[in-house]
């Protein structure tokens, strides 16, 4: 279970991701979300997940960043909209 204060942080992440488009997929797949009938905080939680769990990665894997796990990752997200994510 993620805390408050991590989840707040990396919220501020997504943001900031959506808002210079960068990875452009990510404003893609928040769009897409919202779509589906998310709302915008469980969206951003959802893409937040993603972030976390490619740091946990990184850290455990010593393995660097991928852009393309990380996309991959993303569009993961739009197979499941449904599925309860704990923080």
């Amino acid at each position: 279970m993620m805390n408050k204060q991590l989840l707040n942080e990396l919220l501020t992440a997504v943001n900031e991701q959506i808002a210079t488009e960068n990875p452009k997929k990510e404003k893609t797949v928040y769009e897409t979300l919202l779509a589906r009938g998310l709302d915008e905080k469980k969206a951003k939680e959802k893409i937040a997940k993603v972030i976390y769990q490619e740091s946990i990665n990184i850290m455990t894997t010593q393995e660097p960043f991928s852009r393309d796990r990380y996309v991959h990752n993303l569009l993961a997200l739009l197979d499941d909209v449904e599925a309860e994510i704990e923080f």
